[in-house]
């Protein structure tokens, strides 16, 4: 939650510093990271929906880093 209201507020801006962009892509690929490593080294127990759920989840987020780091490459 924090998170999402960090980018919020910094998106606000009418200039983006380059700090934050690079911030919220590396967080976004961590995310992606430690979502598969849940499901790879099961260290939560869960359903066959919820692991399908984590997944698609980080599939989605895996998407948004990467029109993030296409939108960075074009400024």
């Amino acid at each position: 939650m924090f998170y999402g209201i960090f980018l919020l507020f910094s998106t606000s801006r009418p200039q983006l510093d380059s700090r934050i962009v690079l911030f919220a892509i590396v967080a976004d690929i961590l995310w992606v990271i430690d979502s598969f490593a849940v499901l790879a080294f099961r260290w939560i127990p869960l359903t066959a929906v919820g692991a399908w759920i984590v997944a698609v989840q980080a599939g989605i987020v895996l998407i948004f880093a990467l029109l993030q780091i296409i939108g960075a490459s074009r400024r």
